[in-house]
């Protein structure tokens, strides 16, 4: 949701067994794309928006309280936020090509 990955199939999500039980995995497969604003699958019945507070609404439903959530939220989106500028620099992207990808991180600002 924070980057707007669109490539989002069953086939990217997985769990992993643990001594506790099964988890989610932690992320991979994150394509942003600059001009998307729906995911393939949809977060409730009916929506499938990428959007902060779809997934915050929809989070106690995976036994995460409201509050964790925005909290989580805002924790990702500070990291998104403070980092995936200077990651582009560093694998060698151009200012032009960091400005085409910008508003695949519009939920940053």
């Amino acid at each position: 949701m924070v980057v707007t990955n669109t490539d989002d199939h069953l086939r990217n999500r997985a769990f992993i067994l643990t001594d506790k039980g099964w988890i989610l995995s932690p992320l991979y497969d994150v394509n942003p794309v600059p001009y998307g604003d729906e995911l393939s699958l949809n977060v409730d019945e009916e929506d499938n928006r990428i959007s902060i507070d779809l997934a915050v609404q929809t989070a106690v439903r995976f036994g995460i309280s409201k509050s964790d959530a925005e909290d989580y939220a805002e924790d990702i989106l500070k990291i998104i936020r403070d980092n995936w500028e200077k990651t582009a620099v560093g694998y060698g992207l151009t200012r032009r090509q960091i400005e085409e990808m910008r508003p695949a991180f519009s939920a940053c600002y």
